[in-house]
């Protein structure tokens, strides 16, 4: 196992432990409070980190098929990992604060800021998609 790959498991291993934790979590605001309407934020939380380490356990195969160095690579791995617990943070919080909206009702700095995510993710994997489409083309 390459450095990259072991980041992309690990990170994709826990981003699914986070989303056990944030359904157990819903799981118990269900309970005691059966009548109201389930959070938004609980469910995002609970299943944008399902995503983040499917997606993450799905990179770390593409990873070795990239053509780079390691250490693009591994900073590839380790920035698409920040975006992910970036993204984790930001639900939890916005659960945490009875957000409706994440969006509307945050600053504009608060909405830049969730851009980040969204351009790490755009950078991260359109190399690699250039890196596996350019080994697949043995160039």
């Amino acid at each position: 196992m390459s450095p990259a790959q072991a980041w992309l498991i690990v990170g994709g291993v826990f981003n699914l432990f986070f989303s056990s934790l944030a359904g157990y979590g819903l799981y118990w605001f269900r309970l005691q409070h059966v009548a109201e309407p389930v959070p938004r934020y609980a469910l995002i939380s609970h299943t944008s980190s399902i995503t983040d380490g499917l997606l993450l356990l799905g990179l770390s195969v593409a990873i070795e098929h990239t053509g780079f160095i390691p250490a693009i690579n591994i900073g590839l791995a380790i920035a698409i990992l920040v975006g992910s617990e970036l993204t984790n943070l930001r639900n939890l919080m916005n659960w945490a604060l009875h957000r409706r909206d994440g969006f509307a009702e945050v600053s504009p700095t608060q909405q830049r800021l969730r851009g980040l995510t969204n351009i790490i993710n755009l950078v991260v994997i359109s190399a690699m998609l250039y890196g596996v489409a350019r080994t697949a083309r043995g160039l």
